[in-house]
């Protein structure tokens, strides 16, 4: 493809930034199987440049906004126009050889276009804009941080995330793992946290390897693999996962039981399940059922790794930061606490019930557990042990703090 053919590519993309209607990573993947001629390079020019945009979308939507002309130009085209400008540094001469109007190619700027390129280093930017997110979720951060936390906070979310894998430990170790992606020509090392995990040098193909097919590991963030850890699951205890997904989680645990006891995986979203039955039996796991009847204060432990706004999440999806809004806000916060109370229910005295997200938000995270335990006498918090992290009240990593996924968690014992 000719560098203006990626362009036009990537305006045809920009507004599934803010669709909201599926991921974004999911929706890139359905354009480039429908469009197969693109070769790998065209792809990962275009899905990077399609993040970078992402990141930094609310700096250009919110210069179109402000420009007196808006009326006259495209949303789409403004950011894309904006982005070039502002953040790849194209010079007008660049954006007219890219901007012909030939075949695969963008139309020609227009005269107003011009103007808005050249009005660009006027721009007055809020502080929600200079940071790339919206104002609601400025306005929440300002709530639980200063000024100079939301900065570093932020400019970690906006990195790109790195390529984490949990090794099956039950089927091979990590030196072992690490020497067979060796052979494979997959530079790897161990990841500085979780005892299971190992960091991948790029993002080669994972799926293809043999490895990979004989459940040798999983894709997992370190940050998911130590909210497994904290559980504590032991040989032999009956696990509760309610809101198991993929079974990411599920799978780490039935490691660290080495396969003897009984995991329930729950989920709601039956789609996501039926992918995490594949995964449990490509790992050859025999401990996992899909049915809790008859576990009323029956389990051990039981985790509730609720729905929520996934901010922790934004250095793989950063259009989350642009379909965020305090309706649906509120909605997953009465879901979280309903979430708490029916995970409840299966608790035995003296077991455990883990509470976490993926999100960075407070009103997600402490402020839901303070409010549990108000209503719940019978559950006391417990404090989180796991070096190399201090003992703390509440589990709290963040890609500023320990380089993974923001993650939290909190660890309640029912009392006995």
């Amino acid at each position: 493809m000719t560098p203006a053919a990626r362009l036009q590519s990537l305006l045809e993309l920009i507004p599934i930034i803010t669709d909201g209607s599926r991921p974004m990573d999911e929706a890139l993947q359905n354009y480039f199987i429908i469009r197969r001629f693109m070769g790998s390079q065209d792809r990962r020019f275009i899905k990077e440049n399609l993040y970078n945009i992402a990141r930094t979308y609310g700096h250009h939507h919110s210069a179109w906004s402000q420009f007196s002309q808006r009326e006259s130009i495209n949303c789409d085209r403004a950011v894309l126009l904006s982005y070039l400008w502002s953040v790849q540094k194209k010079s007008e001469e660049d954006l007219y050889g890219y901007f012909t109007g030939e075949k695969y190619a963008p139309q020609p700027i227009s005269s107003y276009e011009l103007s808005f390129i050249k009005w660009l280093p006027t721009q007055k930017i809020s502080d929600w804009d200079y940071f790339n997110v919206s104002e609601p979720i400025w306005n929440i951060l300002q709530k639980q941080w200063t000024k100079e936390q939301i900065s570093r906070e932020l400019e970690a979310l906006d990195g790109e995330a790195p390529l984490d894998l949990r090794v099956n430990l039950s089927k091979i170790s990590r030196d072992q793992l690490i020497k067979l992606l060796l052979k494979e020509n997959i530079k790897a090392s161990e990841t500085p946290l979780s005892p299971s995990g190992i960091r991948i040098n790029g993002r080669p193909r994972l799926q293809a390897l043999t490895a990979y097919k004989n459940g040798f590991f999983e894709i997992q963030d370190e940050g998911s693999q130590i909210l497994s850890l904290i559980v504590g699951a032991q040989p032999g205890e009956i696990i509760v996962d309610y809101c198991a997904g993929a079974g990411g989680k599920t799978l780490a645990m039935a490691d660290h039981m080495q396969n003897k006891g009984r995991i329930i995986a729950l989920d709601k979203n039956l789609r996501r399940l039926e992918r995490a039955k594949e995964r449990i039996k490509r790992a050859d796991v025999r401990i996992v059922e899909f049915v809790a009847e008859g576990l009323k204060e029956k389990c051990e432990a039981v985790l509730a790794d609720v729905p929520c706004s996934g901010s922790g999440t934004w250095r793989r999806h950063p259009e989350l930061k642009w379909v965020f809004n305090l309706k649906s806000f509120d909605e997953i916060k009465e879901t979280q606490q309903a979430i708490l109370e029916e995970a409840a229910f299966y608790v035995k005295p003296g077991g455990r019930l883990v509470y976490s997200t993926c999100s960075i938000f407070f009103e997600e995270n402490q402020d839901q557990i303070e409010k549990f335990l108000r209503n719940h006498s019978d559950f006391k918090l417990h404090p989180i042990c796991f070096p190399p992290l201090k003992s703390t009240s509440y589990l709290t990593l963040t890609p500023y703090t320990a380089g993974t996924d923001g993650f939290f968690a909190a660890v309640l014992i029912k009392m006995q």
